[in-house]
């Protein structure tokens, strides 16, 4: 009898390791981790996931809440449908409207697809070999790379590791963008090749472009902040929104 029950745990253990979820396996290519980075207003405990982008067996594309424009979704069953190895919220959208469709802003493209027009804010694009760009979302428009994934917010916070803050250029003049203290996220990307999910408790945008560059990072764009702000990394919230969202960028297996 015990030589079958330990047959049986065995063969469950087996079955375990199969049908896990991509994310629960990890990668050693996206790490989740910690800094206190101190600014001109104080220091903040800043939250971060690093990616390597020379990992070619890895993708970073948006994904819809529900697969669709209009829904919303919690953050972690993203990532976890979509076998992510990490998420963090995405476009701004009208969490506050009444009824099951919430508009979504910004320009979203998937897989060479636009699913949402919007060129104001500030975008960051990745091409087929996952080369990441930021910059206002007017400026794609003149640019000879072809994006395969792109996803939108703002304002952008550096460019060349300089900051380059200027919220009401892109087209962005809501007091909580310009000039309002609150949670946030961001994403960026170092000189070395890593890109860099992070966010930040009670900041402004200005003290947020100071936090990236006190992180090194070569470029830097914010995201939808508030209750939307959420990081998940290797199959748990890093910090978890408070409500559901209408999109994430993802991180996944190379199909």
């Amino acid at each position: 009898m015990k030589k079958w029950l330990s047959l049986f745990i065995s063969f469950s253990l087996v079955l375990g390791v199969v049908s896990l979820p991509a994310q629960a396996a990890g990668t050693a290519s996206v790490v989740a981790t910690g800094k206190t980075v101190s600014f001109s207003g104080g220091k903040r405990a800043v939250k971060l996931v690093y990616v390597n982008l020379n990992d070619a067996k890895l993708e970073i594309l948006p994904v819809l809440a529900g697969n669709k424009i209009g829904s919303t979704e919690s953050l972690e069953s993203m990532a976890k449908r979509t076998g992510a190895y990490a998420a963090i919220n995405g476009s701004f959208f009208n969490s506050y409207d009444k009824g099951a469709y919430k508009k979504t802003h910004g320009e979203i493209i998937i897989n060479y697809q636009e699913v949402n027009e919007g060129w104001t804010g500030a975008s960051i694009g990745f091409t087929e070999a996952n080369k990441p760009v930021i910059g206002s979302s007017r400026s794609f428009k003149t640019m000879d790379e072809q994006f395969e994934n792109m996803t939108s917010a703002g304002p952008t916070l550096l460019q060349g590791g300089k900051i380059v803050l200027n919220p009401k250029a892109e087209g962005m003049n809501d007091p909580k963008i310009t000039t309002q203290s609150g949670q946030r996220s961001f994403i960026g990307y170092t000189k070395t090749n890593r890109l860099v999910l992070g966010t930040v408790p009670n900041v402004t945008t200005g003290q947020l472009a100071q936090i990236c560059k006190a992180l090194d990072l070569e470029a830097a764009l914010n995201m939808d902040g508030g209750a939307s702000s959420g990081l998940y990394a290797n199959g748990k919230y890093v910090t978890k929104p408070g409500r559901l969202l209408s999109n994430a960028l993802v991180i996944i297996p190379k199909k």
